[in-house]
């Protein structure tokens, strides 16, 4: 049985791929703090946990759900 691995974190392309954004809106989204949770590792590369990632997604599908209405 071959299980699929859910990452703890996500890198700024995997967020971009997942949010269904360019990954320079998702860097500059990250710098400005507009998505709780992103930091730089050790490498300085942007980083996300994935129970942030989904936290942002949910409130970003409620304001455009509200929005639409």
């Amino acid at each position: 049985m071959n299980k699929m691995l859910v990452p703890d974190t996500y890198t700024a392309a995997e967020a971009a791929q997942l949010l269904n954004l360019h990954l320079d809106h998702v860097r500059r989204l990250f710098r400005g703090g507009r998505v709780p949770g992103a930091f730089r590792d050790n490498r300085g590369a942007w980083t996300i946990p994935r129970q942030d990632l989904n936290r942002y997604a949910a409130a970003c599908a409620i304001f455009r759900a509200t929005k639409d209405a």
